[in-house]
């Protein structure tokens, strides 16, 4: 309860009534505020006004309603306390009727008949502070509870919107599988130079650029990790910055400040860089050429306090965190801006598709961080992403690489619901050599299993399928044989299957779309260890 809501306002225009009450009340520690009339109490009734004390004289026909239209202006939490002091006798009389009825048959009124005892002037007042502190209790948890269902009506928004570009992002990357697909198989066969070769490379360069663009739904999605493993965060700001030089304005100066020694963040290497590389460009952006524009970027350890909040008002728990931190002298934002600018497709700039900084935040979720914006209009943004430490990086042993081996004249199971994802998976095998064998959900694929187990060498099997999902055929396929190497194939990424999976033996994963080139390789470097 803040002192000024105590504030206790004495309106007694007569004599010395208002100074003697105010100093009666200050001895018994009531703070006390004196005004000359109820229409200075009446423009100053939101100062956290504790209770109102007024004597009969101060209730002038053209103050009064002046006051009265003031008060019902009031929010609904609040009822203030009235207690006016009238002569003696009146109180139970026409003259209190009629300033109850003045106040309304709900108005929190109180007469004292003067004269008044000093114990009993007291009492009415403690009694009606508490009753304002009530009032002020009802008012936080009204505003607690109205921030609670904002924030809960946010969440649910970007979980809908998220799984709305997850979904979206994985029906377009099995198409675009068949696209990329088959043009890459095309273009191993086309003439370097030649018309076709031309067209074909057209077509791939689209179909990866597409790619990208779903890659940033599944990452707005927070569906977009995949190789996770221990990073150093400056130097991969360092990196980029030397990249994404030639990528902003001439007139604006990039600042680097990466702190040395920090502990690794466990993340995918891919999707940080896009983070970084986003938070930079879309800074650049904000400077809209002016000159002495700069982005700022640095990197340090941040030690999250208790009370500390992300953008949508949701505690940060008191951790250590690898932070980020990109800030610009730009144009900054407005509330209303700010509130939105992580909103898939949502953009200020006449160009550019708005799914930047939605990708940025899919990513944080994704590797489990929080996101931070401060910005007024005309003073420039700061964005801070802050990342759980991870482990230190652990030695690998070197790998040798190994011939493309043979299936062994064993069939190359192939699983997936979408029929033009089969026929550029069989095409792309089949010029290699490989024997193959199409199923169009688990259910088929398993009865193709159990007819000739020994017969299959490999299975690509799809984990969103009708009739029979993935992750049950693939349980059934491993009880059967354990040995059997099986790719995973999804139109998510990886991370998250590779926890699901974890332990299960899987082979390996294969993220849509994917070229005819990348299909062998995968098929080939799982088969390796079967021919050593």
């Amino acid at each position: 309860m803040k002192t000024l809501e105590q504030c206790v306002v004495v309106v007694a225009p007569v004599g010395r009534d208002a100074a003697l009450t105010s100093e009666i009340l200050a001895q018994s520690g009531i703070r006390a505020r004196i005004a000359p009339d109820l229409i200075d109490v009446a423009r100053r009734l939101g100062d956290g006004t504790g209770a109102l004390l007024f004597t009969e004289e101060a209730l002038l026909p053209a103050h009064t309603p002046v006051l009265l239209a003031s008060i019902r202006a009031q929010p609904a939490w609040s009822d203030i306390p009235i207690i006016v002091m009238i002569g003696n006798g009146k109180a139970d009389r026409a003259p209190g009727q009629s300033m109850r009825q003045l106040f309304g048959p709900h108005g929190n009124i109180t007469l004292l008949e003067r004269p008044v005892q000093f114990e009993t002037l007291l009492a009415a007042l403690h009694s009606a502070l508490r009753a304002r502190r009530r009032q002020y209790d009802m008012r936080d948890y009204l505003a607690e509870r109205q921030q609670q269902e904002e924030q809960l009506r946010e969440t649910q928004k970007l979980e809908s919107i998220g799984v709305l570009a997850g979904g979206v992002a994985h029906d377009f990357n099995n198409l675009l599988t068949g696209i990329l697909g088959n043009a890459s198989l095309l273009l191993e066969n086309a003439l370097p130079g030649s018309f076709e070769y031309q067209a074909l490379s057209e077509v791939v360069k689209g179909s990866e650029r597409a790619a990208e663009l779903t890659q940033n739904l599944l990452a707005y999605a927070g569906k977009g990790r995949f190789i996770i493993r221990p990073l150093d965060l400056s130097q991969m700001v360092q990196e980029i910055a030397r990249l994404v030089q030639n990528l902003i304005p001439k007139t604006a100066e990039l600042r680097i400040e990466a702190a040395a020694g920090l502990p690794p963040v466990e993340g995918d290497s891919g999707q940080l860089q896009q983070i970084v590389m986003n938070l930079i460009i879309n800074a650049a952006e904000a400077l809209e050429e002016r000159r002495g524009g700069w982005v700022h970027v640095s990197t340090g350890l941040f030690e999250s306090k208790a009370g500390n909040e992300d953008y949508l008002g949701k505690p940060v728990p008191p951790e250590p965190y690898i932070c980020l931190t990109v800030r610009d002298n730009g144009t900054g934002m407005d509330a209303a801006t700010r509130k939105r600018v992580f909103d898939p497709f949502f953009t200020t700039k006449f160009q550019g598709r708005g799914l930047g900084l939605a990708a940025v935040l899919g990513i944080v979720r994704g590797h489990r961080g929080y996101l931070q914006v401060e910005s007024q209009p005309g003073a420039g943004t700061t964005f801070r992403v802050l990342l759980p430490p991870g482990r230190p990086p652990a030695r690998e042993a070197p790998v040798s690489a190994a011939a493309t081996p043979e299936a062994g004249g064993k069939a190359i199971l192939v699983v997936d619901d979408e029929p033009s994802v089969r026929s550029v998976v069989q095409r792309a095998l089949s010029a290699k050599g490989y024997r193959v064998v199409l199923a169009e959900n688990g259910q088929m694929a398993l009865d193709l299993f159990n007819t000739a187990p020994a017969d299959i060498g490999l299975v690509l099997l799809d984990l969103t399928m009708p009739v029979m999902g993935g992750e049950e055929t693939y349980a059934h396929i491993k009880r059967a044989s354990p040995e059997l190497p099986v790719i995973l194939s999804s139109g998510f990424s990886g991370a998250s299957l590779a926890e699901r999976f974890a332990g299960k033996g899987f082979s390996g994963f294969l993220q849509k779309p994917f070229s005819a080139a990348q299909l062998v390789d995968k098929i080939a470097q799982c088969l390796a260890p079967l021919v050593r």
